[in-house]
């Protein structure tokens, strides 16, 4: 059994039927993401990243794990970058 399944198993019953969990995106731009944490996306390529990301967190909201995120805020962040995010 999986570890997400132990702790689901744990969390969920008849008056709980969700999960809040902490995110770390550190940011939804491409371009920020080859320049702070071009192996972060790995496996997959780093321009891959914000899609990655949706990806995620829509498998999470099908799994009623709800999301606190977290970004990442630099003097490298351009306004693009907090719009990608």
């Amino acid at each position: 059994m999986r570890v997400d399944n132990k702790a689901s198993e744990m969390i969920y019953d008849e008056e709980q039927n969700w999960i809040g969990v902490e995110v770390g995106i550190e940011t939804g731009s491409a371009r920020l993401a080859r320049s702070i944490m071009p192996a972060k996306a790995a496996p997959y390529k780093v321009d891959e990243w914000p899609d990655i990301v949706e990806d995620a967190f829509t498998i999470m909201h099908v799994h009623n794990k709800y999301q606190q995120r977290r970004s990442y805020s630099a003097s490298q962040v351009r306004e693009e970058d907090v719009a990608a995010t």
